[in-house]
């Protein structure tokens, strides 16, 4: 038994207890160290598709300025067309700092020691400043932003979790949703 736990490395991360060669009295402990062993490599494979999944995510947008950076590079060009070069290198750079923001706050929530900062806000408040936030913009789109919500409802929420939410689902409603409707 003692071998076969031995064996378990970082490059080896399938081996188990062998648990039909273990005495009667050791097959819980042998079946304990074989559980932890298949949980590990369960996190360990979500690990390996999670910085898949990221270097494809960081992929295009890199690539999207590296192409920029190298065509206006190439030739001399007016001003104006340097600006909108550099008007798209903006956006892209906005796009990292976005999606580099959701990869730290995924890794601070699913970090156990960080517990959700809660506490009592107004939500009627909250929904009213994210829909004056995000007025300008849908005035602009001929889209009408109302909140409907019992006035002064308190209740004990992530303050920055529920604006990000929320404002992610407002974003997204104002893409998508077509002029004159509401949302």
């Amino acid at each position: 038994m003692a071998a076969d736990m031995r064996a378990v490395s970082a490059e080896r991360l399938d081996g188990r207890v062998k648990t039909e060669a273990v005495p009667r009295e050791l097959a819980a402990v042998a079946g304990g160290f074989n559980q932890v062993m298949d949980r590990r490599s369960g996190v360990v494979t979500q690990l390996d598709q999670f910085a898949a999944d990221v270097a494809r995510e960081l992929r295009t947008p890199v690539h999207n300025l590296r192409t920029a950076a190298e065509l206006t590079l190439s030739a001399d060009r007016p001003g104006n067309e340097y600006r909108q070069v550099l008007g798209g290198v903006v956006e892209e750079a906005d796009r990292l700092a976005r999606l580099i923001d959701r990869l730290l706050l995924l890794a601070r929530l699913s970090d156990p020691r960080v517990g959700l900062e809660r506490e009592a806000a107004d939500l009627s408040s909250e929904l009213g400043n994210i829909r004056d936030f995000f007025e300008p913009a849908a005035t602009e789109a001929g889209i009408d932003l109302a909140v409907v919500v019992t006035p002064r409802l308190n209740y004990p929420v992530g303050r920055s979790l529920l604006q990000r939410a929320v404002s992610n689902l407002v974003a997204n409603a104002l893409a998508h949703t077509p002029a004159g409707a509401s949302s």
